[in-house]
């Protein structure tokens, strides 16, 4: 996947913009926890539904938009819209169409997280906040406990992802010579362990493992933020 990705000044000028990138933020927090319900860790067969629930989402959704490509407005409306159709709805019966959905908001949210990375620290913090509240809330909407999340967090310890989402790592390979990807999500599970989403030069998506990125880290030659 050929994009020019740039560094562009987050589009957000004022506490009013702040807030709806918090509920945004928050809303696709909510769905994303929501629809875990659908495929717990319990299963028998997880790891084969987690698999094929998280390829089949990237398999057919659109190419992920970063902030700075061309065109990059439309791009986000049509890669939004894509995953709005899987995440805002009822949690499916199908365990694999369970994990699409995750998938879809996780996604979605990451749309906005690459915007909320350019923020400065007090409106992160702003940001975060409310991000919190609007989840708690939305869950009490609907007369839910918050849920604790029964497969996914979005928490992976320091050593396994020292740097921040979106940085661009380049890499030795084995045969000596040099590749680049990027990093695009990251998370613990139960069933998965701590693992890292990254995106390669070629545009081929991959989830690591705890192992498989601290192999990468021993042959980083440069990280770079995007």
């Amino acid at each position: 996947m050929s994009m020019t990705r740039n560094k562009t000044a987050a589009p957000y000028q004022n506490r009013e913009a702040l807030d709806q990138l918090a509920t945004t933020m928050g809303e696709y927090d909510f769905l994303l926890n929501k629809h875990t319900a659908g495929a717990p860790p319990s299963l028998p067969n997880f790891h084969k539904i987690y698999t094929l629930g998280s390829q089949g989402f990237v398999d057919i959704a659109p190419p992920f938009p970063y902030m700075g490509s061309d065109d990059y407005p439309a791009k986000k409306a049509e890669y939004l819209a894509f995953c709005d159709f899987y995440c805002k709805s009822e949690t499916p019966a199908d365990p694999v169409r369970s994990v699409m959905a995750v998938q879809a908001a996780n996604y979605a949210k990451q749309i906005y997280n690459q915007e909320f990375l350019l923020l400065n620290q007090e409106e992160r913090s702003y940001v975060h906040e409310n991000i919190c509240k609007y989840y708690c809330a939305r869950f009490s909407s609907i007369r839910q406990d918050r849920p604790i999340l029964s497969w996914h967090t979005c928490t992976c310890p320091t050593d396994v992802l020292p740097y921040e989402l979106m940085s661009s790592i380049q890499y030795h390979t084995d045969s000596d010579g040099i590749q680049q990807c990027t990093i695009l999500d990251y998370g613990t599970s139960k069933a998965l362990g701590d693992w890292v989403k990254v995106e390669h030069g070629n545009g081929r998506v991959e989830q690591l493992t705890k192992e498989d990125m601290l192999l990468l880290l021993k042959k980083t030659i440069s990280v770079s933020k995007l």
